[in-house]
């Protein structure tokens, strides 16, 4: 029997997932589990309905002030942590959540860095020095564990974007950690929503809730080209587009599209086998000529489409990198101003 939990007394109210298991969750790694709240409970898991209603055991929580008044998560989270220690209690506090309001970092003296950036170009300056990793390849499947999600914006029909990663280190003991960036144009911000940590499973559980919650559908269900019923507000009502999902961006380019959606000409001829017998014994020599021009106009044809097709994908090609390049000289930018006042701040 583990002891990670041994400081842990721990109390639960509302209608939680798995309830009738959690006791014997906590007392296997060496907590207590009590049904009330009282001057020895550290942590009250709860429901947003019941903190939000503020049953008695809440209110008797708020009361003592000592007792961490948390969500399932936070239970959750730690017992599937490699070490099943308690995590830190700052981002699952329902107070924290419900106030949409961030942990007050501590105090430093030295400059705040940026996060990490895993999506920038090896190439890219300030890339040097970066944490080595890549994207978290699951062995089972062959999932990757990547993906953007885009939605255009209003009025000016520009585009909102989320990069999704699971970013798993070269280490001989390897660690995951789920980053999601924001970026629009004027504008980019890269968050840290998984810790690293030797098991995958928080960084994908993490990852997939992202997911549904930006795209309205399951990750597992991606490839199914399933439509979310339309997103709507508190009152509703449906969200205009600029408002609603976000949709994931597949790779795919004109040639792909076209193969997928090409058919068999309407009108096609179906031939008798004995009419075909017929003529290839009467009329051999015309139809082999007209075989031969049907062939090198077919053959015209397909060269004629392979050029258009070349010129479209070069010229979206070069869009897209324009793109991408236009957003990371913004990025840089904002780099240069940070570090700009940071110096300055400091020599003041």
């Amino acid at each position: 029997m583990g002891k990670s939990f041994e400081r842990v007394r721990l109390c639960t109210v509302g209608k939680l997932k798995d309830a009738d298991k959690i006791p014997g969750w906590v007392r296997a790694n060496g907590g207590e589990y009590t049904k009330d709240v009282d001057g020895r409970t550290t942590h009250l898991v709860t429901t947003k309905e019941a903190y939000i209603q503020n049953v008695p055991a809440v209110q008797t929580a708020k009361t003592l002030k000592k007792v961490k008044i948390v969500n399932f998560d936070w239970l959750e989270d730690s017992l599937l942590s490699k070490t099943r220690r308690p995590l830190k209690e700052a981002s699952y506090i329902w107070e924290t959540i419900i106030s949409g309001k961030s942990a007050a970092p501590a105090p430093s003296s030295t400059p705040q860095r940026k996060p990490w950036d895993p999506f920038l170009r090896a190439s890219k300056k300030g890339a040097k020095g970066a944490p080595r990793g890549r994207p978290y390849h699951e062995a089972d499947d062959g999932d990757i564990w990547e993906a953007t999600l885009v939605r255009t914006c209003n009025p000016s029909h520009r585009r909102e974007k989320y990069q999704l990663v699971i970013i798993q280190s070269v280490a001989k003991r390897p660690t995951y950690a789920f980053y999601a960036k924001y970026s629009r144009v004027g504008s980019s911000k890269v968050e840290l929503l998984a810790s690293p940590l030797r098991n995958p499973s928080i960084a994908m559980k993490k990852f997939m809730e992202f997911f549904k919650d930006k795209t309205g559908i399951e990750w597992a269900d991606r490839k199914l080209d399933k439509l979310p019923p339309p997103k709507c507000n508190d009152d509703g009502e449906t969200l205009p587009p600029h408002e609603g999902w976000f949709h994931m961006e597949t790779q795919t380019n004109i040639f792909t599209d076209y193969l997928k959606s090409w058919q068999e000409p309407a009108g096609s001829i179906e031939v008798d086998p004995n009419a075909q017998s017929r003529l290839m014994t009467d009329d051999s020599s015309v139809e082999s000529a007209d075989h031969a021009a049907m062939s090198e106009e077919l053959s015209q044809n397909h060269a004629l489409l392979a050029s258009l097709m070349s010129k479209e994908l070069d010229i979206s090609d070069r869009k897209k990198v324009n793109e991408e390049d236009e957003e990371e000289k913004q990025e840089e930018n904002e780099e240069e101003e940070s570090v700009s006042g940071d110096s300055i701040r400091a020599s003041t």
